[in-house]
């Protein structure tokens, strides 16, 4: 493992960790005002193949429970694997992208991921995630890229209420 006390030494190899950029939200997991949560999403960045969520309401009593969700790519398969999971696990690139936090025109509150860079399969794709779960809602596979000639993949994601209804009505990438 890697201590911070590594970082000062004159012989100090670095090796990358979690150094995505995160994204911070106040997100209601249902219809209920007291179901307010402040979450963070991020990202391992060159650090690795995965995004991840963790509920940071009360950071006082921050512990293993807030952790939402983890999503690795298949270098670094979830354990037990998650068939539900495994397209995004198979196209899960270094997460060098931040994420974006939003809720749809149907309520539900959502993490906007690009594939990042690199995945097993080469290709660019955006997946709409449920903010509370981690399931895939929708996924957005622009056909560019292949593991072989074309190594492809998604940035940052930008998602805009065009309209001002509180509500994401468009995301670029």
């Amino acid at each position: 493992p890697t201590f911070l006390s590594n970082f000062s030494s004159p012989n100090y190899d670095h090796r990358y960790s979690v150094d995505g950029s995160p994204r911070v939200s106040d997100v209601n997991f249902s219809t209920s005002a007291a179901d307010w949560r402040t979450v963070l999403v991020g990202t391992t960045g060159a650090g690795g193949k995965a995004v991840f969520a963790l509920d940071i309401t009360n950071p006082d009593t921050f512990n293993e429970n807030n952790v939402l969700w983890e999503i690795r790519g298949i270098d670094t398969p979830a354990t037990p694997p998650t068939p539900a999971l495994t397209d995004l696990e198979e196209n899960m690139g270094y997460t060098l992208p931040q994420p974006a936090i939003g809720k749809l025109p149907n309520g539900s509150w959502v993490a906007i991921v690009a594939n990042g860079y690199a995945s097993n399969k080469g290709r660019a794709i955006l997946y709409i995630l449920d903010i509370k779960t981690g399931a895939v809602l929708k996924k957005f596979d622009t056909l560019q890229g292949d593991n072989i000639n074309n190594f492809n993949g998604l940035s940052t994601p930008f998602a805009a209420d065009t309209n001002g209804d509180g509500y994401i009505d468009i995301a670029e990438w």
